[in-house]
């Protein structure tokens, strides 16, 4: 059912997006560029889900926590030499 209410989402964002450009004067789209516009639209999207999907894991697996503070790599860097 998201993934319907996505779809719908996209579809209306690009139709939108279509509209937008139409209205401005612009040369009317072909339909090469619906396609190049749909594809944009769409990467976009799944770009955007799927560094939340790695945002997501990331904090659930806790390698949040083992990031080291400034200091103690500063001192480990002195220490070496």
């Amino acid at each position: 059912m998201i993934l319907l209410g996505a779809v719908v989402l996209a579809g209306l964002s690009v139709g939108a997006m279509g509209l937008a450009w139409e209205a401005m004067g612009a040369a009317p789209m072909t339909v090469h560029g619906w396609i190049a516009l749909s594809i944009g639209a769409v990467g976009t999207a799944l770009l955007t889900a799927g560094l939340m999907i790695l945002a997501f894991h990331s904090h659930r697996s806790g390698h949040d926590d083992r990031v080291e503070s400034t200091e103690s790599i500063n001192e480990r860097i002195r220490r070496r030499f």
